[in-house]
């Protein structure tokens, strides 16, 4: 992982951590605000481990009912184990692998969460931190009215805090970095989304973000003929 992309996943779970009140942000503080975000990641990775191995589990037991469940069992003494089935491609089945492969993925990002801690005091990792915080105090109004207006049927107190968080970390990015381009800034956001947020959120995070980059050139291209 690169220190810009460390930097982005946690400057995002600070700016979830806080509130409304806390603005702007104090970056002289930094340390304190990195060791409370690592705290943060650890507490969301052990959930998300927990609730994996909780997912799993109910896949082993779906198909352990379907077995018991089956015609060839149901003769079967109560103290004897059942018999093997042929697994049918049933929709329950269907949806429980789903969980499972959810599950395997949580289980692959905790594999990074070791390098994310140890890289978190690196020099690179916090410059980029505090750019990002820096970027949110100084763009926080030019950032608010970009996503208003990209939110067509929606207003932007109504979003849940991760959905917004990461729209805003985003955007303000857009405003302040000169040397990373739009499109990198978009994948590296939907990708944090896909994990951090609801099941089906980063599609609606990549619409918007794009449509706030298209707006941001435009002006951009305005300004420059």
């Amino acid at each position: 992982m690169n220190a810009r992309t460390i930097a982005r996943e946690l400057a995002l779970l600070a700016l979830y951590q806080q509130t409304e009140d806390s603005r702007p942000f104090d970056t002289s503080n930094l340390k304190e605000l990195t060791l409370l975000t690592v705290r943060a990641m650890q507490t969301f990775t052990q959930d998300q481990l927990e609730h994996a191995a909780s997912d799993l589990r109910l896949v082993a037991q779906t198909i352990q009912d379907i077995q018991d469940e089956h015609p060839d069992n149901e003769n079967v003494p109560f103290e004897q184990p059942s018999k093997p089935i042929t697994l049918p491609s049933t929709a329950a089945v269907l949806d429980q692998l789903d969980s499972a492969l959810q599950a395997a993925d949580t289980l692959i990002n905790a594999i990074n969460f070791p390098e994310i801690v140890f890289q978190s005091n690196q020099e690179h990792v916090q410059n980029y931190l505090i750019m990002l915080f820096k970027n949110l105090n100084h763009y926080s109004a030019g950032v608010q009215s970009s996503l208003e207006k990209a939110l067509i049927d929606w207003r932007l107190e109504r979003l849940n805090k991760m959905d917004r968080s990461v729209l805003e970390l985003a955007v303000s990015e857009m405003y302040g970095t000169s040397g990373v381009d739009n499109a990198t800034i978009i994948d590296e956001f939907v990708e944090l989304s896909k994990r951090y947020c609801d099941e089906e959120s980063y599609k609606f995070i990549n619409g918007i973000l794009a449509t706030v980059s298209g707006s941001l050139n435009t002006e951009s291209e305005s300004l420059t003929t």
